[in-house]
Parts: C-alpha cells; sequence; structure tokens
C-alpha cells in the first residue's frame, strides 16, 4: 500500500479480477488494469455479471481491442493507450473518471468507428424501437441507466435491457462507441428528432 498525493492511497494486486471487484464494492475506489489481463483472468467475466457500477481505467493496446466486447457494458470504464501512461496522462485520466467523463484515446475510439463502417450490412439493417430511439438519446446525453430508468419511467433492469439492445443491433461494444458514432453519422440527431418527449 503506499500513498501519492495526486491520488490518495494506492493498492496493488497479483489478480485484476479481485482487485476490480474490490474497486467496484467501494464507490471512491478506481482500479487500474490491464485489459489483456482481465480477460485473460479465468474467473472472467464470471465476477461482472452484478456489477452495476464500476470505476476502472483499463490499460489498451491496438493488440486488446477485440477484447473490448468481452467486457460488460459498464458506464464508468476510461481507457488509456500507451501513449496516455505518464504521470501527466495519467493525473488527467483520473480527473476525468472524477467529473464523470472516462477517457478514450483518439486512436481507439477511430479504431471503433473504422470496424463499426467496414460492415455497412449490419448499418443498415439497424432499426431502433421508439423507445430504443429515446433510450439512445438520453444515452448520448450521459445519463446513466438509473438515470435513463427514472426519465423514461421503468425499472433500472428494463433501462439496462434497451441499452443493451441498442449496443446489439448497432454493433458496438460499449456506450463511448454508441455516443460516438451515433453523434458522428447523425442518429443521436434522427433520434432526437423521431423520439417521443420524455
Amino acid at each position: 500500500m503506499g500513498q501519492s498525493e495526486a491520488v490518495g492511497v494506492v493498492r496493488v494486486s497479483d489478480d485484476p479480477v479481485t482487485a476490480v471487484a474490490q474497486a467496484a464494492s467501494d464507490p471512491g475506489r478506481i482500479a487500474l488494469v490491464a485489459l489483456a489481463d482481465l480477460v485473460g483472468s479465468p474467473s472472467f467475466p464470471r465476477e461482472f455479471a452484478d456489477l452495476a457500477r464500476l470505476d476502472a481505467l483499463m490499460l489498451i493496446t491496438k493488440d486488446d481491442v477485440a477484447s473490448l466486447r468481452r467486457l460488460p457494458e459498464l458506464p464508468g470504464i476510461g481507457y488509456l493507450g500507451p501513449d496516455e501512461l505518464t504521470p501527466d496522462g495519467l493525473r488527467e485520466a483520473l480527473s476525468r473518471m472524477a467529473a464523470g467523463k472516462p477517457p478514450v484515446p483518439a486512436w481507439l475510439a477511430h479504431d471503433l468507428l473504422t470496424a463499426w463502417r467496414a460492415a455497412p450490412e449490419a448499418r443498415a439493417a439497424t432499426r431502433l424501437t421508439r423507445r430504443e430511439q429515446q433510450t439512445l438519446v438520453l444515452l448520448v446525453d450521459g445519463l446513466s441507466n438509473k438515470q435513463i430508468g427514472r426519465r423514461l419511467g421503468i425499472s433500472d433492469h428494463g433501462a439496462k435491457r434497451l441499452v443493451g439492445n441498442i449496443l446489439a443491433k448497432l454493433d458496438c461494444p460499449n456506450r463511448t462507441a454508441v455516443a460516438t458514432l451515433a453523434v458522428r453519422d447523425g442518429l443521436y440527431d434522427q433520434c432526437a428528432r423521431n423520439a417521443l418527449p420524455v
């Protein structure tokens, strides 16, 4: 255990799954873990089944991008690439996490969009229900599943299911990828116009 003025108490663990699970049980804790170590663990993803909230910074390389599909859909996951793993980069990432704006390296957002653009037939077949369109607008606006549920007058579980449907229909691994492509391709504006007021 160590102490750093920038980040407070630092704990080191040899087991990434346990470290992430412990961070999820403590609202003030952020797990910093290599994505490759996490998804390579024998107990992953069993330990993540019931996590409602997790703040974690995943260290990711271009070789790890395919592993993103194995992560559960959790709003508090940020990503750090090798270039951002500096004292200043880590400080900036932790500040963004504390502000509720998990970081995503520009190259990762680009790679996710490139992969999505490579499958135009899947995109053309996408059809969101009116409720999913409402949910997409709220998701891009930064609302959590709980907040989406409140706005739509449904349970947290119902909101989580709608978000999962959107991820599947848009073939996106997480909320960040959905938000990025929804804004870039005008889907956000289209849904905002078409969806019933919430």
